[in-house]
């Protein structure tokens, strides 16, 4: 039976791709996808981590995202809500129908079916999915390889002339120690990062305080903030003062 399930699987992965090379129905495939993913919710992060970005940014009316593992352009998303109110960004991923789906719902924003790394090269990455958040640069097995050109953050930056950034999510399953220290601090310093470490496995703050993520940030003058489940929030020191009042409802602050 397990044998017979698995060949099951394998002939609906083979139609499933055949299907998505013709246009009518791709097109449709991505519009259900959308659709699906659109439940009106308090939060569009797995673990709620919009609802603590959000905050801090309560009072920045306009900005510029980079969301690297972008997923999709609203389930799961860390960026959704910005956009709504008026932000706007880059959003990149190793999945071609993810940015396909980006470039429907936020064709205003540059969206890059690139992959990002420490270095400039052609790679390939790791498919489980069409839209995945497991696809990555890191070897996965049985997983389909793709062919796809990779870059580093600072490449990017000086390649599409970004003069700032407000916000920098990395979500990138293993490879986001690689794609942060690709990225040069004295061009580009956002006010908040928020970046997957996995390899804190025993979710102790301890030792999360000695690896090498928060060590390459603590050089660049950042300070972890929060942490929620394996999601990292870091702040550029010189807006360590402001949090009060950036927090303070009654308040009339902004960094605008």
């Amino acid at each position: 039976m397990t044998l017979f399930l698995t060949e099951l699987k394998k002939i609906e992965f083979v139609l499933k791709n055949f299907i998505l090379k013709i246009y009518f129905f791709r097109k449709i495939y991505l519009f259900l996808k959308i659709i699906k993913k659109s439940k009106k919710r308090y939060h569009y992060g797995e673990n709620s981590e919009d609802t603590l970005i959000n905050s801090f940014f309560s009072k920045k009316k306009h900005g510029t995202y980079l969301d690297v593992g972008c997923y999709h352009p609203i389930r799961g998303s860390l960026t959704y809500s910005l956009y709504k109110k008026g932000w706007s960004g880059i959003n990149i991923d190793l999945s071609k129908e993810t940015i396909d789906l980006f470039n429907i719902c936020r064709p205003n924003n540059l969206n890059l079916n690139i992959g990002i790394s420490d270095k400039n090269s052609n790679s390939k990455y790791f498919q489980v999915g069409h839209i995945n958040q497991a696809n990555s640069l890191k070897k996965i097995k049985g997983a389909k390889e793709i062919k796809i050109e990779t870059i580093n953050l600072t490449y990017l930056i000086k390649k599409y002339r970004v003069k700032k950034i407000d916000y920098l999510n990395i979500d990138c399953e293993g490879f986001d120690y690689k794609i942060i220290s690709g990225l040069n601090f004295k061009k580009i310093r956002p006010i908040l990062i928020t970046i997957e470490d996995t390899n804190n496995d025993d979710y102790d703050i301890k030792s999360l305080l000695s690896n090498k993520i928060n060590n390459l940030f603590y050089y660049n003058d950042y300070f972890l903030y929060s942490r929620t489940y394996c999601t990292s929030f870091y702040i550029d020191n010189k807006y360590k003062s402001m949090i009060p009042k950036l927090l303070d409802t009654t308040l009339d602050f902004s960094f605008d």
